[in-house]
């Protein structure tokens, strides 16, 4: 049976006209990715994960029932981390295709039909910068000056557990995000991936509704920056 993403999945596929075939399990590849899309004269590689509720979701839920609120923690970015770990055994083994191989993430975190978290809270933008590239952080040394210690300032840098590096995950085009409205269709923002080999074209997942981000400069450079791409530039074509 399908699930709710991979439903929302095929019929954005539809309305843009995509041609798309669900890659069997057991074939060459083994254990495969979900979607071979073919966008025009683009071919994609398309793994779909689900948020789902897990233990700490479903804490949050009863504690909101229970007595009107609740608090959440853990961290930034580990929820899109893990399904960037989940997608990569599925992923890499395209990588000799030379095509394009894109992460989908949906959020479908409900419990007794409400949701403990606000929609797509744990897909923000700043949360997609923090699983690719690392945290933020900042580095200090000691120093001693009379009786006193000061801390100078070094600069600033990201923490570990990056998941996309200049050698690491280089065949991870791009993630998308995948959101659901009442009132149209399904649609894509779209965060590309600095250091990828094959690089998705802009005009995949370009509908009316859909949205591309890179990166301003090198991701040390810029921590939990994006940069809005332009559908109507020349690269869209």
């Amino acid at each position: 049976m399908k699930t709710k993403s991979e439903n929302l999945f095929d019929d954005y596929c539809r309305a843009m006209g995509y041609d798309y075939r669900k890659i069997p399990a057991g074939s060459k590849y083994g254990k495969t990715s979900d979607r071979d899309v073919q966008a025009g004269q683009d071919r994609v590689i398309v793994e779909i994960k689900e948020l789902t509720p897990n233990p700490d979701d479903k804490r949050q839920a009863a504690e909101l029932a229970e007595r009107g609120w609740t608090i959440g923690g853990g961290r930034p970015g580990i929820r899109v981390q893990n399904e960037i770990i989940r997608a990569v055994p599925q992923l890499k083994r395209y990588q000799t295709l030379h095509v394009p191989l894109v992460l989908v993430l949906y959020d479908n975190i409900v419990i007794a039909g409400e949701r403990p978290h606000i929609p797509n809270k744990l897909l923000e933008p700043s949360f997609i910068d923090f699983a690719m590239y690392g945290l933020q952080t900042e580095v200090f040394a000691r120093r001693t000056a009379s009786d006193q210690y000061l801390l100078e300032h070094l600069g600033s840098g990201r923490g570990g557990k990056r998941q996309t590096t200049a050698s690491e995950r280089i065949y991870i085009s791009a993630i998308a995000v995948l959101y659901e409205h009442e009132s149209r269709a399904a649609f894509f923002f779209t965060y590309h991936n600095y250091f990828a080999e094959v690089p998705l074209r802009f005009r995949v997942f370009s509908g009316p509704n859909d949205r591309h981000f890179v990166k301003p400069a090198h991701p040390d450079q810029t921590p939990q920056e994006w940069a809005l791409v332009s559908l109507d530039s020349n690269e869209c074509a």
